[in-house]
């Protein structure tokens, strides 16, 4: 029997029971025991045949062990408990409440119910009782439920010692307060913020004390108490510091005491009770914040002269002094760096640090004195963010952000409280170059917009410091070497545009801003942060520069023209490589929007008007756009440029104030899109655009009733077509049709419109003969673009010499025709058949 238990047989099949070849393979099911599973495999089976011997070693008789019943069947679950719904008992009782859930409601309710009873006893019975009987109710019934509390806490009842504790605080609240009502023991002669006082006091005393002893019972924590001590510690700051008529002295002194009282509790008790120590030392923070509110509620009422010679702001120098110590005390005791963390002092640090740069700007003594203030306290946090030690170099650090980006905000946005009080548009006669800038009101003078370039300086160089990797640092100063001068040179620039000089000198000096910023920008080229930051800049630099020249079309034309070489230069000399191949796209939209630009002030000095402007950035856009792949640096840089170029001549429509030179605008850049379609086998799906483009034009001229349009259709339909027989003596597999269609279009469809209201004019003999040249071209050179449009042309212009003759017919020959139309129809059925034959075959040959 122990043989036929064996589950190991190395000449059987563990799967079917089947004899196992030599290999090692199952003879019948083909499987094959080779390999690390196989190996485990045999090892699962040993230990399986051991549990079997031990199965049946054990005596019948022996008692079941404790554990899990296994199921009768191999491989059966574990019977269990099964799940309510799998049983399907309709009849189990609903799942219970959680068994915290109970005496917690009880509890809180029963504790809710004594203190209002009590409130309401006092309240309604105390007067009728005399002075014995109100002590000794007093006496008893706090008594008694602190007999309770204790007797409940030895007992281990978590809840309920936590609730009577919160009822015995509460009471002893409501006996000092009934006490002072009725003036038991003297506490009458007390004023309204002692009282206060008092009850924080004792309810503070009664949270350490309680909470004390009950670290030396079974249950070791009551947190109800440090709720408890919350209360009365806020009770006794608040009556006696935060709301103190010896504000702000007894503020300044509870900082001290109170963080004394902390480090107390927490020593006395060997840090059992850490959490009400540290609800008290969360009322020092309240104390300092106070300390700092007292002092900056001095700044806007206090003189210069009382500020520093009498030192009325000498609560921020305490505050600054009291968070100085935390911050500071390590250095002097080393044994107490265990004690305060790190970031403790990190903040206490930068507290002191605060406070400190409040009492040095003090109150306002006008706008020149005041900038000159906050840069000196910029630079004095910058110089500790540099040198400083940790504790005190990284808050530092963090408040010099925060300067950086206010002085850098200020830096930008001073040059425009004078640039936006210009003109927002120039008259369309005169080159205004000596306008004079307004002059700023109300603020600094005009020479501390480079104390602010200064301050901006020295507080990027101070946080170079705190980059830990290399490469960040070094990226950073690059990026504040490359940015330095021109952050100077604005400086220098905004206190001319404050001191009124003319429009001219301003865009001048404007200028030269911008080139030292851009020619700085190129030492950083290859470093993708700070050429990012210096790009950034000098975007700024040209929109400001371009809305300073705003008033003078002329400075307008020109420093759009300069820029447009600068950017078309930059775009051919830069690296493909710069800032991830994006420069080079960025630089060629550039180019061509400052190119129209350009193209838009031009004409006011040669004494056009909006109508020509429009025209000219059209002109620009369709440039742009035939010029895209040849200056097309990648297909990023191409699309660019055709993109841009495309919404700058859809902008122009906007310049146009008659609707007639909308559709010479549009007519423009259609024929340039349609060109480009034409000449480039890869932008044949934009040859849509280009008909969309014509054909609102075209709906224009129609509804405007434009009588002449052949005197800038046809130049364009003429350079189309052109365009199209070039490319189909170089594609002879190119479709007539796409690479004709447009010029074709443009050539006869404005003129035929206009024909077909005059057919027998100069016009209407024109467009036949046109329509006539294209049937025979496309006849002869077998294309089917100009057969069709010939065809279309000369149709319409037959037909409608025929409208006067159809409408003089009687309505019987009309009727006739058509009859015997549909009998030859009929008859010539087969002869038609072959001729379709033989007309498709040559359609066919149609390209």
């Amino acid at each position: 029997m122990a043989d036929m238990s064996k589950l190991v047989d190395p000449h059987i099949c563990p799967d079917c029971r089947a004899s196992l070849d030599p290999t090692g393979t199952c003879t019948r099911c083909g499987l094959r025991l080779v390999g690390p599973a196989a190996a485990e495999l045999w090892q699962r089976m040993q230990q399986a045949d051991r549990l079997i011997e031990q199965l049946r070693a054990a005596p019948a008789t022996a008692a079941p062990t404790a554990g899990p019943v296994v199921g009768a069947v191999v491989g059966a679950p574990p019977v269990g408990p099964m799940p309510r719904a799998a049983t399907g008992d309709r009849t189990a009782p609903h799942r219970s409440l959680p068994s915290v859930s109970v005496p917690v409601v009880l509890l809180s309710l029963g504790a809710l119910c004594l203190l209002v009873a009590a409130v309401v006893f006092v309240a309604v019975a105390w007067s009728s009782l005399g002075l014995t009987a109100k002590t000794t109710i007093l006496l008893a019934v706090t008594a008694l439920f602190g007999a309770g509390a204790v007797a409940v806490t030895r007992r281990d009842l978590r809840f309920a010692a936590e609730t009577l504790w919160l009822v015995v605080s509460g009471l002893v609240a409501i006996d000092l307060g009934s006490a002072y009502g009725a003036d038991l023991l003297g506490l009458g002669r007390l004023s309204d913020r002692d009282a206060v006082a008092l009850v924080g006091a004792t309810l503070l005393g009664l949270a350490v004390g309680a909470g004390a002893w009950a670290t030396t019972t079974v249950l070791r924590r009551v947190h109800g108490l440090v709720v408890v001590a919350a209360i009365g510690i806020a009770l006794l700051a608040g009556a006696e510091a935060w709301t103190s008529d010896h504000n702000p002295t007894a503020v300044a002194l509870s900082v001290p005491l109170l963080a004394a009282l902390a480090l107390a509790i927490d020593r006395l008790t060997d840090g059992h009770l850490r959490s009400t120590a540290g609800v008290v030392g969360a009322s020092v923070l309240v104390s300092w914040l106070v300390l700092v509110g007292n002092g900056a509620d001095r700044m806007p009422t206090t003189s210069v002269r009382a500020w520093w010679l009498d030192l009325d702001g000498w609560p921020l120098l305490a505050a600054a002094l009291l968070a100085a110590l935390p911050a500071a005390l390590p250095l002097a005791v080393p044994r107490t760096r265990s004690v305060l963390p790190e970031w403790v002092r990190m903040v206490a640090a930068g507290g002191s640090l605060v406070t400190l740069a409040m009492f040095g700007v003090g109150p306002g003594s006008g706008a020149t004195a005041d900038l000159l203030t906050w840069a000196a306290v910029s630079v004095l946090l910058a110089a500790v963010c540099a040198t400083a030690p940790r504790v005190w170099a990284w808050p530092a650090a963090a408040l010099t952000v925060l300067a950086l980006v206010g002085w850098s905000a200020w830096a930008l946005g001073r040059p425009l409280a004078v640039i936006t009080r210009l003109p927002g548009t120039a008259t369309d006669e005169g080159a205004h170059l000596g306008i004079t800038l307004p002059a700023p009101t109300g603020g600094p003078a005009p020479w501390t917009a480079v104390v602010v370039a200064l301050v901006v300086g020295a507080a990027a160089a101070a946080l170079l410091r705190h980059l830990r990797p290399a490469a960040a640092r070094e990226a950073a100063g690059r990026a504040w070497i490359a940015l330095g001068p021109g952050v100077l040179a604005l400086g220098a620039t905004t206190w001319l545009l404050e001191s009124r000089p003319t429009l001219l000198t301003a865009v001048l000096v404007w200028g030269a801003t911008l080139a030292v910023t851009a020619a700085m920008a190129t030492t950083v080229r290859h470093h993708d942060a700070p050429l990012a930051a210096s790009l950034v800049f000098t975007a700024y630099l040209v929109a400001t520069g371009l809305r300073l020249a705003v008033p003078s079309h002329l400075l307008s034309a020109s420093s759009a023209t300069v820029l447009a070489l600068g950017f078309g230069v930059a775009y051919s000399r830069s690296g493909a490589a710069l800032l991830r191949t994006a420069l080079l796209p960025l630089l060629a939209g550039s180019a061509v929007l400052m190119a129209g630009l350009a193209g838009i002030h031009w004409p006011y000095l040669l004494h056009g008007r909006s109508d020509a402007a429009g025209l000219a950035l059209a002109g620009v856009a369709a440039a742009a756009l035939l010029l895209a792949r040849a200056a097309g640096r990648g297909e990023a840089s191409r699309v660019t440029i055709e993109v841009t170029a495309l919404l700058a001549g859809l902008g122009a429509t906007a310049l146009t104030s008659e609707p007639t030179t909308a559709a010479m605008v549009l007519t423009v850049l259609g024929s340039a899109v349609a060109a480009v379609a034409i000449l480039n086998v890869d932008r044949e799906e934009a040859s849509w655009i280009g008909v969309a483009l014509l054909g609102v034009a075209t709906v224009i001229r129609v509804i405007e009733d434009v009588r002449a349009p052949e005197l800038y259709t046809l130049p364009a339909a003429a350079a189309l077509i052109a365009a199209g027989w070039w490319r189909l003596q170089r594609d002879p597999g190119a479709a007539s049709m796409r690479v004709l269609g447009s010029g074709l279009t443009l050539a006869l469809v404005p003129s035929l419109l206009l024909a077909l209201d005059e057919p027998v004019s100069l016009r209407g003999a024109l467009v036949a003969a046109g329509g006539l040249v294209a049937l025979a071209v496309g006849i002869a050179r077998l294309w089917a673009g100009p057969f069709l449009a010939g065809a279309l042309t000369t149709a319409a212009l037959a037909v409608r010499h025929l409208g006067p003759v159809v409408d003089g017919l009687p309505r019987w020959i009309s009727l006739g025709s058509v009859g015997l139309l549909l009998l030859l129809v009929g008859v010539t059925w087969e002869q038609r058949r072959r001729d379709v034959t033989v007309a498709g075959r040559y359609l066919a040959a149609l390209r």
